[in-house]
């Protein structure tokens, strides 16, 4: 919940839409009660696969018209942001 920004009940429905659509199966954690185990189906697996081909194919559209140079100087950019948001990294 805490890296998709939503609520407990949001979460809750999302799970029971992938879930009826035969995407993942849903278990108990045998020690909490409160805790559910998610694992993705095989057809789970090819809807996740497939998203992510796309996902990489808008990328580099998104990124097509860039140099090597500038690639590379964006990607440190990015690594920089996304170190200090999980607190590795401390910017002044």
């Amino acid at each position: 919940m805490a890296a998709t920004l939503v609520t407990s009940g949001t979460m809750t429905t999302r799970l029971k839409s992938l879930e009826s659509r035969g995407w993942i199966t849903c278990t108990p954690d045998p020690g909490d009660r409160r805790i559910v185990v998610v694992e993705f189906t095989a057809e789970g697996r090819k809807v996740i696969d497939g998203a992510f081909g796309e996902g990489l194919a808008c990328q580099r559209k998104l990124v097509r018209s860039l140099s090597a140079e500038e690639f590379g100087a964006a990607a440190q950019v990015l690594k920089k942001i996304l170190l200090d948001h999980e607190g590795l990294v401390h910017s002044p």
